[in-house]
């Protein structure tokens, strides 16, 4: 799958961060040197700012919950904290920060591998994963993704406290 922003060259100004994917919120950015991404969420038509603070909020809380269980701690990137996006620019240099909500943007460990998401993983793997999540009040696995290693799940991403539901917008 090819994201509308791979091909933009984007990029944090005066930094080494690269636009290396993208999700439903945020785009992700990476600085190899630092063995760092950075998370900024991104504008979206149909949800406003508070909207795009509860899930970045949402999703900020379940990286400080997990930080306190050893078990979870051990599956999850580290987690730097919030941070400033900083400015964003494509290829050409053209400032494209207004496409996001740079005060929503946090910084964690990059974690190399291939990543799936969880509900294709093997039933029994996939629970014993979500329990010890849902254990420390991570409730919001569905848009998670895991790497495999030796059968069982060593990383885990994209996890939050809960899902925030995006309310229907009138049509007209």
């Amino acid at each position: 799958m090819t994201f509308a922003n791979a091909s933009r060259g984007l990029r944090i100004a005066e930094t080494d961060y690269e636009y290396m994917t993208e999700g439903a919120y945020g785009l992700i950015f990476l600085d190899r040197k630092l063995g760092r991404i950075r998370k900024v969420y991104r504008r979206r038509q149909d949800a406003d700012q508070a909207h795009c603070s509860a899930v970045f909020e949402s999703e900020r809380q379940a990286f400080e919950l997990a930080a306190r269980v050893p078990e979870i701690s051990a599956l999850v990137p580290l987690y730097f904290g919030q941070s400033e996006a900083g400015r964003i620019i494509d290829r050409d240099g053209k400032d494209v920060t207004g496409e996001v909500y740079p005060c929503l943007s946090f910084e964690a460990e990059y974690l190399p591998g291939t990543f799936e998401k969880i509900g294709t993983i093997d039933a029994s793997e996939r629970q014993r994963v979500m329990s010890l999540f849902f254990s420390a009040d991570i409730k919001h696995m569905t848009d998670a993704s895991v790497r495999i290693a030796n059968g069982v799940v060593d990383k885990v991403i994209d996890f939050a406290v809960r899902e925030i539901e995006l309310e229907a917008q009138p049509l007209c």
